[in-house]
């Protein structure tokens, strides 16, 4: 992300993410009338009344084997779509590989999907270059 945040502000976006994504993935079970959020966060999400399941899509890993959200069922997911090529991403795929290795006990899945045209042979140099070792790619 282009932004420095500290300790509180960085957990409560990663909380705020988690609610989004758990809402998404059909894990609440609660009401969520009242979202536990503050700040500039509260006014950005729109967490839906019935959770929606996520839909069907597939895509690949880097070795080539045919994957999609399904593996992930059940499973906090935070899902970003991103490209080599985008500078936001570049600066932003440190932090993700970083939030996966933070978060990985606690249930957190980062997946990341590649809308590169030149699929692995594109993305594994990017990704060993920066040094990402925690994410799903």
């Amino acid at each position: 992300m282009g932004l420095r945040m500290g300790k509180p502000i960085t957990s409560r976006l990663c909380a705020a993410l988690l609610v989004a994504v758990a809402a998404l993935a059909g894990g609440l079970r609660t009401s969520l009338a009242d979202p536990p959020l503050e700040g500039v966060f509260a006014d950005n999400f729109i967490l839906s009344e019935v959770p929606a399941p996520a839909p069907s899509v597939a895509f690949r890993d880097l070795d080539g084997a045919e994957t999609g959200l399904g593996a992930y069922a059940g499973q906090v997911v935070l899902l970003n779509f991103w490209a080599t090529w985008c500078a936001p991403c570049i600066r932003e795929m440190p932090s993700l590989d970083r939030l996966q290795e933070e978060l990985a006990g606690e249930g957190l899945k980062v997946v990341a999907v590649s809308v590169d045209r030149g699929e692995a042979a594109a993305v594994k140099p990017f990704a060993d270059e920066l040094g990402l070792r925690h994410l799903t790619i």
